[in-house]
C-alpha cells in the first residue's frame, strides 16, 4: 500500500504539467493596456532558414474588418501530402492554433519566465536533470522497466504529451524542482498526517457527483426505490468515477486530495450506508461506504523513511504548482493572430 501510494504521488507531482495562471494584462490585437502596442517589424525579404520564426508583414483587412495575415514562406511549406497533393502548414496553421493554441502559448510563456527566474537566481538546469525526471517517473510506475515504460505511453497518450512536449515538461519540472528544492520542511505533523493517509483507517466508497440539490436528490430517490448506486453513478454523476459506479480507492480521514465534507461524511457512515446530498464546493455529492479497512499496525518510526521521502514528494508538488504562478505574475500577453486570439480569450473564461 505505502509503495502503491508513494508511487501514485510521484506520478502525479512528475506528470503534472504545470502551467501558470497568466495574470496582469492580456491585451487582444489593438486593445489598451496603458501603453502602446508593440508594433509589426516589417518583411525583411529575406527568406528565413526552415526553423525559423517568421514574423509576418501587416495583415490585410478583410470581410468584416477581420485581419488575415499575410501568407509567409513557413506556411507555403507543405506538411502533409493527401492523395498526392500537399496540404501547406498555412492549411493546418489557424486550425491548430483554434484547436490547442492557447495550451502551447500557456506553455510557452511559463517556460520562457522559468527561465529567466532560473537565470536570476544563477541555477543552471543540466541534461543530467532533466534524465533524474524522467528517471525518476518511469521508476514511480512500476518496479518492472518494461510494464513502467507502457504505463509511461498510455500516460503520455491521455495527455497529449509528444516527443517535443514531454522534453519540455521534463525539463520544467526539473527548473521548478530546483527553484522550490530549499523551501521543502519536513517536520512531525506533515510525517504524522502522511502515517495516517498511508497507514492509518480508511474508507473505501462510492461517490456520485451532481450539479445541484434537486438532482441529488432525484439520485438519491431511484436508489431508495431499487436502483443500484453503481448504475445510478454511471447515468448520473459527473466525477471522474462515473465509469466505475463511482468506486474510489481507499481514502484516509486525512487525505487532503479529497474534500474535508466528503471524508468526514465516509467515517460517519456504515458500511452499506448512503448519505444525504453534501455539498461540495457549488455541487453536491452522494456518498454510499462498502469497505471500513483498520489501520494497519506499522508505527510511525518503523516507516519513517519512506514517510519522508512522500511528504518531500507532496510538498515538492505544492510548491512547483506555487512557483509557476508566480514566476508567471504580471505578464502581458498580445495575441495578433485572429484564431490564436480566439483560442485564447477561451481559454480565459473557462
Amino acid at each position: 500500500m505505502m509503495d502503491r501510494l508513494l508511487n501514485r504521488l510521484t506520478a502525479a507531482a512528475m506528470m503534472a504539467a504545470s502551467v501558470a495562471c497568466i495574470h496582469g494584462c492580456e491585451a487582444p490585437p489593438g486593445a489598451s493596456n496603458g501603453s502602446p502596442a508593440p508594433a509589426r517589424p516589417p518583411a525583411t525579404g529575406a527568406q528565413p532558414a526552415s526553423n525559423a520564426i517568421v514574423i509576418a508583414p501587416t495583415p490585410e483587412t478583410i470581410d468584416g474588418g477581420r485581419q488575415e495575415p499575410v501568407a509567409t514562406f513557413v506556411d507555403a511549406r507543405p506538411a502533409a501530402m493527401v492523395d498526392g497533393k500537399p496540404v501547406n502548414w498555412g492549411d493546418l496553421r489557424p486550425i491548430l492554433s483554434d484547436l490547442a493554441g492557447a495550451e502551447a502559448l500557456r506553455e510557452y510563456v511559463l517556460d520562457r519566465k522559468l527561465a529567466a527566474a532560473l537565470t536570476e537566481r544563477g541555477i543552471s538546469i543540466s541534461e543530467d536533470d532533466v534524465a533524474a525526471e524522467r528517471k525518476a517517473l518511469v521508476e514511480s510506475l512500476d518496479p518492472d522497466p518494461n510494464t513502467a515504460i507502457r504505463l509511461l505511453d498510455e500516460l503520455r497518450d491521455k495527455q497529449n504529451l509528444g516527443k517535443k512536449r514531454f522534453d519540455l515538461l521534463l525539463r520544467r519540472n526539473a527548473g521548478l524542482r530546483a527553484m522550490v528544492r530549499d523551501d521543502v520542511k519536513i517536520d512531525e505533523d506533515a510525517l504524522r498526517a502522511m502515517h495516517d493517509m498511508v497507514h492509518g483507517p480508511k474508507r473505501q466508497a462510492r461517490i456520485m457527483l451532481l450539479p445541484d440539490l434537486t438532482t441529488a436528490q432525484a439520485a438519491i430517490n431511484l436508489v431508495n426505490s431499487g436502483a443500484s448506486f453503481p448504475d445510478t453513478a454511471v447515468e448520473m454523476s459527473t466525477d471522474s468515477s462515473a465509469a466505475r459506479g463511482g468506486l474510489l480507492e481507499p481514502i484516509s480521514q486525512s487525505d487532503p486530495n479529497y474534500p474535508e465534507a466528503l471524508r468526514q461524511t465516509m467515517f460517519t457512515l456504515n458500511t452499506g450506508a448512503m448519505s444525504g446530498p453534501v455539498l461540495v464546493g457549488d455541487k453536491y455529492a452522494v456518498v454510499l461506504v462498502v469497505k471500513r479497512i483498520a489501520a494497519d499496525g506499522v508505527a510511525l518510526d518503523d516507516a519513517r523513511p519512506a514517510l519522508e521521502r512522500m511528504v518531500r514528494i507532496s510538498q515538492e508538488r505544492l510548491l512547483m504548482d506555487q512557483m509557476a504562478r508566480r514566476v508567471s505574475l504580471n505578464t502581458t500577453v498580445t495575441v495578433f493572430d485572429d484564431e490564436l486570439n480566439d483560442s485564447w480569450q477561451r481559454a480565459r473564461r473557462k
